[in-house]
């Protein structure tokens, strides 16, 4: 996604309910995020992202997009660029 959006993010209408969490990876640490049904998840493009492994066997259903702006967004703290 590193040059077709700025921000990325997914939002999961039916998520699993054993596994299929969101996995990040920044800074040498990963998250892991448990997924709420309904919500949207937003990051910076190059943060490194996907869902772990689901042990149901209903199928997840999630949204994904990407946003693209010109302007890059700066992070308030770190001052770093996205």
């Amino acid at each position: 996604h590193i040059s077709t959006a700025t921000i990325s993010g997914v939002m999961y209408v039916d998520p699993p309910k054993d596994g299929g969490e969101l996995l990040l990876f920044e800074d040498g640490e990963f998250y892991k995020q448990t997924i709420e049904k309904d919500k949207i998840y937003l990051f910076p493009y190059w943060v490194w992202h996907q869902p772990t492994p689901q042990k149901d066997k209903l199928i997840r259903i999630s949204i994904n997009f990407e946003y693209k702006c010109t302007k890059r967004p700066l992070h308030k703290v770190s001052k770093q660029m996205w």
